[in-house]
């Protein structure tokens, strides 16, 4: 027991005493506590053991001339794409495209252009519909935003009763 307003707290190799009032009946506790190198080394077996990240999990960079193709979901089913990226400013991005699109049961296909952003150190990419190249007629534009994982970019189409897209960089 403590005994006046003396406070103390004195932390060992292996317990930590605190004093959690100062009063004249203090109440000390006591606590096991781990030494930082004690913990790293706890840790050890863990951290050796753990995969490295593979060096298609870090973000891609975009280039202007990059052509992904893959294919979407969408009312009319799975259909293919292109996705060629005509500007890529430096930095957090702006994006200049041309989206291509062939739904092969019925041979249709069009193209138009596309504006966005990248985001180089996540990886984040948005697209928005711009003004048509070619356009089929029952056909409307979609809007996109996903992830760039070294050469493969996923997300999702942002309208209505669409679904994901899968697009891998060609050589």
């Amino acid at each position: 027991m403590l005994r006046g307003a003396l406070c103390a707290l004195a932390v060992g190799a292996t317990f930590a005493v605190a004093a959690l009032a100062c009063s004249r009946e203090a109440r000390v506790v006591e606590a096991p506590v781990m030494s930082a190198s004690a913990a790293a080394l706890a840790m050890a077996p863990y951290i050796r053991d753990a995969e490295p990240a593979e060096e298609d999990d870090a973000p891609g960079e975009l280039h202007e001339g990059d052509r992904f193709a893959g294919e979407y979901m969408c009312p009319q089913g799975t259909t293919k794409m292109v996705l060629s990226i005509d500007a890529a400013a430096p930095g957090k991005r702006g994006l200049q495209a041309i989206f291509e699109f062939h739904h092969e049961p019925t041979s249709v296909h069009g193209s138009y252009r596309m504006r966005g952003s990248f985001d180089p150190e996540t990886g984040r990419v948005e697209l928005m519909h711009d003004s048509w190249v070619r356009r089929p007629m029952g056909y409307d534009m979609i809007d996109l935003e996903g992830r760039l994982r070294g050469g493969t970019l996923k997300g999702r189409i942002l309208t209505k009763g669409c679904g994901s897209f899968t697009a891998t960089l060609e050589d």
